[in-house]
């Protein structure tokens, strides 16, 4: 579940639009947490079962750009399908390609709560770097 008592992220102030500064101890956590934090602002994820399971591939030109690739592909499951997110398996990963399998249920008013609406994920302030302790990564998100 990507759920937790203490989130490996932290909401960042900005103009307009919401910023998320998170973090892993490697890539592949750090992609989670960031799926999570997105997550966290559209609908409990308590209240989302991981019952069906559906396989994404993303390209990137490099690993910034995989990594607004993958936010947006995340965020195109809820806003495009109706697909709530439970959990994001990772079965590859390079700094230009990702496969996983992501975990979810479609939305269903008579079990889940939208609290947010997420129009898109940009570029601005993008980034992923490598850190003393792990990975971190900058998202902003439109509102």
């Amino acid at each position: 579940m990507l759920k937790g008592k203490n989130p490996p992220y932290t909401f960042v102030d900005h103009t307009a639009d919401w910023g998320f500064d998170v973090f892993g101890a490697t890539r592949r956590d750090l992609f989670r947490h960031a799926a999570q934090a997105l997550f966290d602002m559209i609908s409990p994820c308590s209240n989302i079962a991981g019952r069906e399971e559906r396989p994404v591939e993303i390209l990137g030109s490099d690993l910034d750009d995989l990594w607004i690739n993958y936010l947006r592909e995340l965020l195109y499951l809820y806003n495009g399908t109706g697909f709530l997110i439970h959990a994001v398996e990772i079965l590859h990963f390079s700094p230009k390609h990702l496969s996983m399998i992501v975990k979810g249920e479609p939305f269903d008013p008579k079990i889940h709560e939208i609290i947010n609406e997420i129009k898109a994920v940009t570029y601005h302030q993008a980034k992923v770097a490598r850190t003393n302790n792990g990975w971190s990564g900058r998202f902003i998100v439109d509102v």
